[in-house]
């Protein structure tokens, strides 16, 4: 992280990712057991654990587009490469 100016800070560990994700709720999802597009970006032609199917928007969304969890952290759920430490 020093190569970015940022000296001593460091990656999440996937474990701190998962916990800051979920903001401390012990559902799959900081919005509960179910997950839909209106809440997360994801492939919605693959539903999670039985749940409908649902969009699928094929590119990015802006900042905010989703609602944040309760800590105030958007969009930590969805298809996205997740770079994290390793535990």
């Amino acid at each position: 992280m020093a190569v970015l100016g940022l000296p001593g800070a460091d990656l999440p560990t996937e474990a701190q990712w998962e916990y800051a994700c979920r903001a401390g709720t012990v559902t799959p999802f900081h919005f509960g057991a179910q997950v839909d597009p209106d809440k997360a970006n994801y492939n919605g032609s693959f539903p999670y654990a039985d749940g409908e199917e649902g969009e699928y928007r094929e590119r990015t969304v802006g900042v905010k587009a989703l609602p944040a969890n309760d800590w105030g952290l958007y969009q930590m759920h969805g298809n996205i490469g997740i770079a994290t430490a390793l535990d």
